[in-house]
């Protein structure tokens, strides 16, 4: 007899929240209950109609008096911690704080039982048939996975403590939000059974999956790190820059702690850039080494890693846009993501005189897509599943993502495919 599937809802349908649908979709020991949606759109029309997903509104269809009542006290902490968190000019701190105020109270609002109605019917309208209220869909959950922008999964959080439903928080919410930070292959068994597990940022999986594959085989002293952001998504038409490039006036950047959340004994100092461009992240990393290290080791490293894919000179890609049109092209899955961190491998050197051991690594990351294994990963963490390399083999099965499969023989010599 086979075990009971997982039972997954997802909280939010945007660049990330889809792309988890999609991959909670495909495999066999979960099942998506549902994805709520704030109203009707492309992105809503398609995963319910083509993609048989059912859909959930973010109001909630009855009422509950020990939700209503955390709910209120966990926003007026919200609202207090994040006007501590407002380290900005005097003139500037009134206009940021009213924004999240109001954020937050349009939240409070939204959330209301009396909404409910008003909703489906504009839903219906527009050709769906909504399955219920966000209160439905967690009775229904084992686990939420909190898709929603920064700060929501916080203000969220109380929610699911109401409902009793394990949560799975994105990145950009603060550290505080899960009991851990996750990135699978560095600290799986941290979130076995935990109730709130909070995935790591594009940025710092990107890292973390590079630096802790290299700190296991040569440690590593400290790393420092250039971060080249791109502006937005590639959906994204409200924001920027189109002219111009911004430095972080964080300094150092807030990623360096960030991978610390998931491997403390690490020294990671970053700095950052954004810049006009949609496709991915650029990394550019000085990594001072304990133990001595050819080119080639590292290479052969990372070629190994899993979820890491070397990118050899003799594939011709120097761009980000050449290593997406790359994804598309080999058709790895149905999207033309690219969930592998790429290390370009003519970039990886070591300078070792003066007393330096010194690695240099260059890779690129697809921000919208390199967190949603992880995301699978963690549904099987909490729910108790304690092999992590299981579960990840499963997950990269399932996104045909086994370093044995035809995707990874691209510049690998002939005789070594045998």
């Amino acid at each position: 007899m086979s075990s009971p599937k997982y039972r997954v809802g997802i909280n939010g349908f945007g660049t990330i929240g889809k792309r988890v649908a999609s991959a909670i979709q495909a495999q066999d020991d979960m099942e998506l209950v549902g994805v709520t949606a704030h109203s009707n759109s492309y992105r809503v029309q398609a995963g319910h109609l083509l993609k048989e997903i059912p859909i959930f509104t973010y109001s909630m269809r009855g009422k509950n008096a020990d939700f209503d009542d955390l709910y209120r006290r966990n926003t007026e902490e919200a609202i207090d911690d994040l006007k501590q968190m407002l380290n900005l000019p005097i003139g500037e701190r009134k206009l940021a704080t009213d924004k999240i105020v109001s954020r937050i109270n349009k939240l409070n609002s939204h959330l209301s039982a009396g909404d409910f109605e008003e909703v489906a019917d504009r839903f219906r309208r527009q050709g769906i048939e909504l399955a219920g209220g966000l209160d439905d869909l967690l009775t229904e959950c084992d686990v939420i996975i909190d898709c929603t922008p920064k700060p929501f999964g916080q203000i969220n959080k109380p929610i699911y403590q109401a409902f009793n439903v394990k949560g799975i928080y994105q990145g950009g919410e603060s550290a505080s939000v899960g009991d851990c930070s996750f990135v699978a292959q560095a600290n799986y068994e941290q979130a076995i059974n935990k109730d709130h597990v909070r995935v790591v940022s594009c940025n710092t999986t990107g890292l973390v999956r590079v630096l802790h594959a290299i700190d296991q085989s040569y440690r590593v002293g400290l790393a420092t790190v250039t971060l080249i952001r791109r502006g937005t998504d590639s959906n994204d038409h409200k924001r920027g820059p189109i002219n111009a490039i911004l430095p972080s006036l964080e300094s150092p950047s807030h990623h360096g702690p960030d991978v610390r959340s998931v491997l403390p004994h690490l020294d990671v100092f970053s700095s950052a850039y954004v810049v006009p461009t949609t496709l991915m992240h650029v990394h550019d990393l000085q990594i001072d080494l304990l133990d001595s290290a050819e080119p080639d080791n590292i290479v052969e490293l990372l070629q190994s890693t899993r979820r890491v894919r070397v990118i050899p000179a003799e594939s011709k890609m120097i761009s980000t846009a050449q290593i997406m049109d790359f994804a598309r092209d080999i058709e790895q899955n149905t999207r033309g993501d690219m969930m592998d961190i790429c290390v370009w491998g003519q970039t990886v050197g070591m300078y070792s005189r003066h007393g330096h051991n010194k690695l240099f690594v260059k890779l690129a990351v697809h921000q919208e897509s390199d967190v949603i294994p992880e995301n699978v990963d963690a549904v099987r963490a909490v729910m108790g599943f304690t092999d992590a390399n299981a579960s990840m083999d499963k997950t990269d099965a399932s996104l045909n993502m086994l370093k044995d499969s035809k995707y990874y023989t691209f510049g690998v010599p002939v005789e070594a495919r045998k």
